[in-house]
């Protein structure tokens, strides 16, 4: 769904849209399953970011996600975003859930 919202969203703001950049590079348990602090616990080096190299020149970056509840997804994701050079992380989410 977050990359459905992406992708309309770049279009009508017309903002380039990389849905690749970062993956997941290692098997975590379902969220919805957790804790908040076992949320974050469970994000730890779960995100990598590919070819960082072709991305040397973008500075500021906005993650989309569809449901923001304890935001452990998307420190997790900014985290790996700025060691790989972005200067500024923001985000974007339609919902808001609490645990």
């Amino acid at each position: 769904q977050a990359e459905l919202i992406a992708k309309e969203l770049g279009v009508h703001a017309k903002i380039p849209v990389v849905t690749d950049w970062l993956c997941r590079q290692e098997n975590t348990l379902p969220q919805k399953e957790l804790s908040a602090q076992e949320r974050f616990q469970n994000l730890q080096g779960a995100f990598a970011v590919k070819e960082a190299e072709l991305y040397t020149n973008i500075n500021c970056v906005i993650i989309i996600d569809d449901i923001y509840t304890t935001g452990s997804t998307i420190e997790a994701m900014a985290h790996v975003l700025k060691g790989a050079g972005a200067d500024r992380v923001f985000f974007v989410t339609l919902c808001m859930g609490w645990i």
